[in-house]
């Protein structure tokens, strides 16, 4: 009887410690699998970038396309002072006025980043003019006024953006809270 009180604790424990070292493969397992398809991504996104870089530097039949899709590329690998320099280059064979706006909006943000602000403002509000109803313009233009303690100016921001998209959750939070922080 105590040899078998005693076999069954050992045979508990060894399933439990299969168990528990079964659920450990397979999280890292999945973890394998997550950093697999980033790296996919952004080896994908590297060859991109290499591809326009050679593109530009060739001078081949480049439009504004190719300069936004690099400025878009180096915004997101955070070269905001080199992302800007290809936003300014797309403006100037573009026509499209939603993506002037869209471009102008980038560019305020790399200014953002870099903590040039006036030049932001600038851009954002260039944005606007293109797009006067452009949220993501107005959320970044309220989001600067309130970096700056210009809170009421960025809460009438906050508003005309909640005003233009009431699902947008983002603008919801900003603005509740800039209302506690600023009696009416």
């Amino acid at each position: 009887m105590f040899l078998h009180n005693i076999f069954s604790i050992k045979v508990n424990n060894n399933i439990f410690l299969f168990i528990y070292l079964s659920v450990i493969l397979i999280f890292f397992f999945g973890l394998m699998i997550l950093g697999y398809k980033q790296l996919q991504v952004l080896i994908s996104k590297e060859r991109q970038f290499s591809k326009l870089q050679t593109s530009i530097q060739s001078k081949a039949d480049i439009g504004y396309e190719e300069y936004l899709e690099l400025g878009i590329l180096l915004l997101n690998k955070k070269l905001f002072s080199q992302a800007t320099k290809y936003f300014k280059l797309a403006i100037y064979n573009c026509d499209d006025i939603i993506l002037l706006g869209n471009i102008y909006n980038n560019i305020g943000y790399c200014y953002f980043k870099q903590n040039n602000f006036e030049l932001a403002e600038y851009y954002y509000k260039e944005a606007l003019l293109y797009l006067p109803d452009y949220v993501i313009a107005l959320n970044n233009l309220a989001f600067l006024f309130e970096k700056g303690k210009n809170y009421k100016i960025a809460l009438n921001l906050y508003e005309k953006s909640y005003n233009l998209d009431p699902g947008n959750l983002t603008t919801l939070k900003q603005k509740q809270r800039l209302e506690k922080l600023s009696p009416s």
